[in-house]
């Protein structure tokens, strides 16, 4: 079984706290979990960390592109283990609708208990869901999405 913590981050000087469960910082990767992508089909680097383009993605989006995503439906895929940006957006946004995604079921998992702790802790007030996406059951129309690059 995995160790997690639950830690709370502030972005770039907002007043934003969400929280996550993310891996021990010393805690060292199995080689059950190393190799799961053969079992489920899907890569596992999404349970290694939160990577720090997380943390920038989000701060771009609060910085720039907030007008886009109180307008339309936020869908974070592959969100990792954390869902952060998602969680942020979430967050700041009461009336977001915000899907956190991950083809990995551990992650999915994890992004369930991550949106979970923020619902307990009155971080989240909008509607928030974490759902497992795999791309090889998935069909989308190109004109029903907005791409930020």
């Amino acid at each position: 079984m995995a160790a997690y913590h639950d830690i709370a981050c502030m972005t770039f000087g907002r007043l934003l706290q969400v929280y996550t469960r993310e891996s021990a910082p010393k805690r060292r990767v199995t080689s059950a979990e190393l190799l799961s992508h053969r079992l489920h089909g899907v890569d596992n680097t999404g349970n290694v960390r939160v990577w720090f383009s997380e943390h920038v993605l989000l701060h771009t989006l609060l910085e720039q592109h907030l007008d886009e995503c109180k307008q339309n439906a936020v869908l974070e895929i592959a969100a990792g283990m954390t869902g952060l940006c998602g969680l942020g957006i979430a967050a700041h946004l009461e009336d977001a609708r915000v899907y956190l995604t991950d083809g990995h079921p551990l992650c999915a998992a994890n992004l369930r208990v991550c949106v979970e702790m923020n619902r307990q802790r009155g971080v989240l007030k909008s509607k928030t869901r974490a759902v497992q996406l795999l791309w090889s059951k998935v069909r989308v129309r190109a004109n029903a999405c907005t791409v930020f690059l």
